[in-house]
């Protein structure tokens, strides 16, 4: 069988650097045998299409030195978009033998449902799959259930340094986490709100409040979100969560909050 430039691409790094994640392989190759095969290539090209970009982001989190558990997730992904592309062929393999065999076509319909329910209960695994790995990361992150939707916080003295609106490089990952999170929810809108403690002039803290929460939009978009969602509003010192009497206080209340809006809002 012939070994593609990926897997080549992946063995040395295996060979020259940390071992690939295992999971990541076995997806690849099985991506690579089904890209092979004619009628996968012509009637799963949408399925292939979507393993191929997860393939990539697997890479891509690995590389970045992600968990494991995300890494594995990609791949995963991966893996069964693939075997729904095999089911998807064989059912449009079966369905033109229906054409030609005659009296074998309730047979052969019967076959191409079974593999359709295959199918289907592979969707549903990876729906269910995509479910957890949502839970696992909203349980990492600072979030909470309000009556407008889902409200993420970012603590700002991770984000930004002082007076400062450029986000911090370590802060990035953080944000790509929060990304990966609202691409998981294309139809609901995104609010980044900033806000500030008490401390200094109330226009300045507007102001960098402001700055702040376009920079996290700005990161967001980057990161695939698209711009048509996200909207951006520096709200200074207006909404604190704790007394400003105290620097815990003042920390707490230094934050970005993006808010995942309820259908409809």
């Amino acid at each position: 069988m012939r070994v593609s430039s990926v897997l080549l691409a992946l063995a040395f790094v295996a060979g020259c650097a940390h071992p690939m994640n295992p999971n990541v392989t076995s997806a690849e190759a099985a991506y690579q045998n089904a890209q092979a095969d004619p009628n996968v290539a012509n009637h799963g090209q949408v399925q292939l299409y979507e393993a191929r970009k997860d393939l990539d982001q697997a890479v891509k989190s690995f590389n970045d030195g992600d968990k494991d558990e995300i890494v594995d997730h990609w791949a995963y992904l991966a893996q069964r978009r693939v075997d729904i592309a095999r089911a998807t062929a064989d059912k449009a393999v079966a369905e033109q033998r229906v054409e030609t065999l005659g009296a074998k076509k309730d047979a052969v319909v019967l076959d191409a449902r079974t593999r359709e329910a295959e199918a289907a209960r592979e969707r549903a695994a990876m729906a269910e799959s995509t479910s957890a790995e949502l839970r696992n990361e909203l349980a990492e992150l600072q979030s909470r259930q309000t009556k407008r939707g889902l409200v993420i916080t970012l603590q700002n003295d991770v984000l930004f340094d002082v007076d400062r609106s450029d986000i911090k490089p370590g802060a990035m990952n953080e944000l790509q986490r929060v990304a990966s999170l609202l691409n998981h929810e294309p139809d609901r809108r995104v609010r980044v709100e900033g806000h500030a403690d008490s401390t200094g002039a109330d226009s300045y803290n507007l102001d960098l409040s402001r700055r702040r929460a376009e920079s996290v939009a700005s990161a967001l978009i980057q990161d695939g979100v698209s711009p048509s969602r996200v909207t951006a509003q520096g709200l200074g010192e207006a909404e604190p969560v704790a007394t400003n009497a105290t620097p815990e206080g003042r920390q707490q209340n230094r934050r970005v909050e993006v808010v995942v809006m309820d259908p409809g809002q």
